[in-house]
């Protein structure tokens, strides 16, 4: 009785009135099929291979009111008809998307990932209306800084310190979408306890350790959200001198948010840091502070009072 039951309904299902030769000659006669197929240049081959994107072509026709869609086709360099994507606005933005490296680490904003799945999603907004309140926090120097640092006449980066976090975020938020964006040049934006929680956890794990610092030092531009919240073990304090040094040697700049600024003598950077004599540990932070001040332009944030 099953059985019957499924055969009757597969046999509905067949499209009895559907005639291949008459689908193909209704798509081939489309005036912009046709177009198409002389502006391409098509042998008989290469269409009757290529009937499936002629297809597509015709059925986003049909359903777009005769509008052309933001891919087109062309024919590739082994003569095949195909499709290329990169004036189609999903597209481009899903590109765009894999220039923000290490996400699993610290997570863009859910706008962020809005803009870039949605392509009638405008760039958003807040970034920009935030950055311009923010910056009123700071000297005017900071905003002829970053002039240059979009106008790729300097390749130092920027150290921020801002004891309420979020005017320093929002200036390095809309800094890192602009630069992901509109320059189409790689960037990670990171939380460093996130990023220090990440490498604790792989810390014996050497292939992982390595891949992060790889992505580290090559990206286009790596932004530190949050630096210098609490001290560090020693080995976290060399990891991160690794990535500057060798940031530096690329001419890759660093962009470094922090609540208190760490170049202070006074302030700490290494777990339990008691001995003063320490010439080991004294060495390693004066190092990181240094190298930090040598690739950085610092400003501070204005305070409230």
């Amino acid at each position: 009785m099953a059985n019957e039951f499924f055969e009757n309904f597969l046999n509905e299902l067949k499209l009895d009135n559907f005639n291949p030769a008459e689908e193909k000659a209704k798509i081939l006669s489309n005036p912009k099929v046709t177009t198409l197929i002389q502006d391409l240049q098509l042998s008989q081959k290469q269409i009757d291979e290529g009937m499936n994107y002629l297809q597509k072509y015709f059925d986003y026709l049909n359903e777009n009111n005769n509008n052309d869609p933001d891919w087109k086709l062309f024919v590739d360099e082994n003569g095949f008809l195909a499709i290329d994507f990169t004036n189609d606005e999903y597209f481009v933005r899903r590109k765009l998307l894999e220039n923000f490296w290490l996400t699993n680490i610290t997570p863009l904003d859910n706008s962020w990932y809005e803009y870039f799945n949605m392509t009638k999603k405008h760039k958003p907004r807040e970034l920009i209306i935030n950055a311009n309140m923010s910056l009123q926090k700071f000297l005017p120097a900071l905003s002829s800084q970053i002039k240059l640092i979009t106008s790729n006449q300097t390749i130092q980066g920027l150290y921020l310190v801002d004891e309420n976090f979020i005017y320093a975020r929002n200036i390095f938020k809309f800094l890192a979408f602009l630069m992901g964006v509109q320059k189409n040049k790689t960037v990670i934006f990171v939380d460093a306890s996130a990023l220090f929680q990440f490498l604790q956890t792989n810390l014996k794990n050497q292939y992982e350790m390595n891949n992060i610092q790889k992505y580290l030092t090559d990206v286009d531009c790596l932004f530190i959200d949050r630096f210098a919240m609490g001290t560090r073990p020693e080995w976290f304090i060399n990891f991160l001198i690794t990535v500057f040094t060798e940031r530096e040697l690329k001419q890759k700049p660093i962009f470094i948010a922090s609540p208190i600024d760490f170049e202070d003598a006074d302030q700490h950077l290494i777990i339990n840091f008691k001995d003063k004599n320490n010439d080991g540990l004294n060495k390693l932070e004066r190092l990181l502070k240094h190298t930090t001040s040598r690739i950085c332009v610092k400003f501070i944030a204005k305070t409230n009072n």
